[in-house]
């Protein structure tokens, strides 16, 4: 269990990815699409400010439906690279361990 522990820690640290994803990326594209809206409705036609609202709302509405798809995915692969990870981490502590105290021969002939 301790390579699947040292699996999870090394994922904490996305967290902070995640703020810095969130505060400079998505914010800022929904002022710029706000802005551009506002551009439309008031420089141009309000009819095409509308198509363009209607056009982005169903961008974002197809990204969302799609990142949710594909969180479902990605979790799934997470939780079987965790497990993996930890067995991977476990073997190599393990062969330390009975190198470490000169267990070759015992566990050879054990197997």
């Amino acid at each position: 269990k301790t390579g699947e522990l040292l699996r999870i820690l090394d994922r904490g640290s996305v967290i902070n990815r995640i703020g810095e994803l969130i505060g400079f990326t998505v914010v800022s594209a929904l002022a710029d699409i706000c802005v551009a809206l506002v551009v439309f409705v008031f420089r141009f036609e309000p009819a095409l400010g509308a198509l363009v609202g209607v056009m982005m709302g169903g961008y974002i509405w197809a990204s969302v439906v799609l990142t949710r798809y594909r969180t479902r995915i990605r979790r799934r692969m997470n939780k079987r690279d965790v497990v993996t990870g930890g067995i991977h981490t476990d073997c190599l502590l393990n062969y330390k361990t009975i190198k470490y105290f000169g267990g070759e021969e015992y566990e050879a002939q054990r197997h």
